[in-house]
């Protein structure tokens, strides 16, 4: 699952040395995105580059088992 992932990435990265940590937060929130910066730069003293690759992840056998409403999710 995504958060699995995501902790499995922060390990990689830790192994080679790079400071890092992953988030969960609901970015359609403001206020949960705007917590989310301050978590951001209370870890690592500020934030230069964004990346905006918020998601979600419908683990599926085929891709057209997703459903409509489950795609609009994800973005």
């Amino acid at each position: 699952n995504e958060h699995q992932d995501a902790k499995e990435t922060v390990r990689r990265l830790e192994e080679l040395g790079v400071k890092a940590k992953a988030y969960a937060h609901d970015l359609k929130d403001e206020t949960q995105s705007q917590q989310l910066v301050k978590d951001v730069v209370d870890d690592f003293g500020g934030l230069n580059i964004l990346v905006n690759n918020g998601g979600v992840q419908f683990p599926r056998d085929h891709f057209e088992e997703i459903t409509p409403e489950q795609v609009k999710e994800t973005f």
